[in-house]
């Protein structure tokens, strides 16, 4: 199932994605890796996703060098997948190539506060 993102911005200075969904708040971040930060909600909802290091990591993604001025340009979807699984999609304009980024369940440990 499609889910409508409200925003996509490349900080070229930092190079960070981030990627809004929603405008809710969000109440805890999780961390997937070193480069991938998603923000949540206590309801389990995707507000956000961040990628640090944006044009080195889309560029494994992509298996070549993404140059920083075509990271501003790329067009980005996000899915829902059977079992709570997220496909995250990027599709260059200019060369109309395209990497996906499958973001596995995440949950909240109900011993963390």
């Amino acid at each position: 199932m499609k889910i409508d993102i409200s925003g996509y911005d490349y900080d070229e200075e930092v190079d960070i994605i981030t990627i809004s969904i929603t405008n809710q708040k969000s109440d805890f971040t999780v961390e997937l890796g070193e480069h991938f930060l998603i923000d949540m909600t206590n309801n389990d909802e995707l507000v956000s996703i961040e990628i640090l290091d944006a044009s080195k990591e889309l560029s494994k993604i992509f298996g070549r060098l993404v140059p920083k001025d075509e990271m501003k340009l790329l067009l980005c979807n996000l899915n829902e997948e059977p079992k709570s699984e997220y496909l995250l999609h990027f599709q260059t304009q200019e060369r109309k190539e395209s990497a996906n980024l499958l973001i596995l369940p995440i949950y909240k440990s109900p011993i963390v506060n």
